[in-house]
């Protein structure tokens, strides 16, 4: 896969919270992380995509990467169809 470079300027305190979100989600990187929150923001059709976001935006969307980063390190069982059905509709 070919790969490019890009620059980015974040404010100060969402560039920390990043920082320790690699060290805590243990990602190789603050690229592997921004990598992962892309992928999840482009699966997600919740989150608004070709705009600027406010400070609150941000936030909530911070969150709600967090939470959905977190919870998709834990062992899911599914026990019936409904469940399957809930999983793959939260996805």
């Amino acid at each position: 896969m070919s790969t490019t470079t890009i620059n980015i300027t974040l404010p100060t305190q969402l560039k920390k919270q990043v920082e320790k979100q690699v060290k805590t989600n243990m990602y190789a990187s603050i690229s592997e992380y921004i990598r992962s929150a892309i992928r999840s923001m482009l699966a997600s059709p919740a989150i608004p995509h070709n705009s600027s976001f406010s400070l609150k935006a941000e936030k909530e969307i911070l969150k709600s990467l967090k939470t959905s980063l977190h919870n998709r390190n834990k062992n899911i069982v599914l026990k019936s169809n409904k469940d399957i059905d809930a999983f793959f509709d939260s996805l």
